[in-house]
């Protein structure tokens, strides 16, 4: 290998014809001065509505502001996360009674099955799509609320929306605005209430739309890329990886679980350090529960962006096996 560090996540290189298309954009919004909350992001919204096939579709700031906004305007007054998911989340927790739920084995996806207590019936489940594996949420009455934390599913064939479904445009996701995220519902009520909240305090700009607009276009071919390079990685790592569901993935992340006979996870982090970028995703939110304990002291999350060349890909492959 080269001194040259290899990335965790690297957006898709943009044509001229593509920069020419933002610059003009950007241009017009700081000339009109409407630069949040625009036509740039109606176009946003409008294009990912037709994608999904949903009745509507909310642009905000980020991922974890659509969960805050839908809880406030669900208002359930228990809730249930699987433990095994993103870090932030935890700060929209602490305002009503929470339990943890732990993660199928295989899938990494929801297992409700297994809590940390049962002292109350959660009145609303947030489903996390693991890296943009799909799943369905078990509901267990007819009054139980569903929010799907997509954030890395846009694009996806979704198999149920829930009551909404919040993805992610940050910098690491499918298609990125740079920042943002965008809440997809088909309850016309609720719509209205997101979008109140939203426009007091959580408005996605135009600039970010804009951006959102350009790799939009490119989602087919990110889609096919992140697959392609999953699973060469799959055939050449002799590692255990996340089992795609039956609904299919967007190949959000390449995690695989490091087996003891390669020494710890954490001995071939510092190994690639300095060369290859690494994540570890996630740290649990609450200890105790076995499978996500397992997968989050076990899992090394490795580059799988579109422009990450064969190459690359090879060396990184050499580097861990080494």
């Amino acid at each position: 290998m080269d001194n040259k560090m290899i990335p965790f996540y690297r957006p898709p290189k943009l044509g001229n014809e593509q920069l020419a298309e933002i610059f003009c954009r950007f241009e017009k919004a700081l000339i009109t001065g409407q630069i949040t909350n625009g036509e740039n992001v109606r176009e946003f919204e409008e294009r990912v509505k037709e994608l999904h096939k949903v009745e509507h579709v909310i642009a905000c700031s980020s991922c974890t502001q659509g969960l805050w906004i839908v809880l406030e305007a669900l208002k359930p007054e228990t809730l249930m996360v699987q433990s095994f998911t993103w870090q932030s989340i935890k700060y929209i927790l602490p305002l009503r009674p929470v339990t943890f739920s732990d993660i199928d084995k295989e899938t990494w996806l929801m297992n409700p099955r297994v809590r940390t207590y049962w002292d109350f019936l959660p009145r609303a489940v947030i489903y996390t799509h693991t890296f943009g594996n799909m799943g369905i949420a078990t509901v267990e009455t007819e009054e139980q609320k569903v929010i799907y934390d997509g954030a890395y599913s846009l694009g996806a064939d979704l198999p149920d929306i829930g009551d909404a479904t919040v993805l992610s445009t940050t910098a690491t996701k499918t298609v990125t605005s740079g920042e943002g995220g965008l809440i997809l519902t088909n309850n016309t009520t609720l719509a209205k209430e997101i979008i109140e909240i939203r426009d007091r305090c959580s408005r996605m700009t135009e600039l970010n739309a804009i951006l959102g607009l350009a790799y939009l276009e490119m989602l087919n071919y990110i889609l096919a890329r992140k697959k392609e390079i999953f699973n060469y990685y799959m055939t050449q790592l002799p590692f255990k990886e996340q089992k795609i569901s039956r609904w299919g993935t967007t190949y959000g992340y390449y995690g695989c679980l490091v087996p003891e006979r390669f020494g710890s996870r954490d001995e071939i982090v510092k190994k690639l350090e300095g060369r290859i970028d690494t994540r570890i995703r996630y740290v649990p939110l609450k200890s105790g529960l076995p499978a996500t304990d397992e997968v989050a002291r076990q899992i090394l999350c490795l580059p799988c962006y579109p422009d990450v060349g064969e190459r690359e890909v090879v060396d990184i492959i050499r580097e861990i096996l080494q």
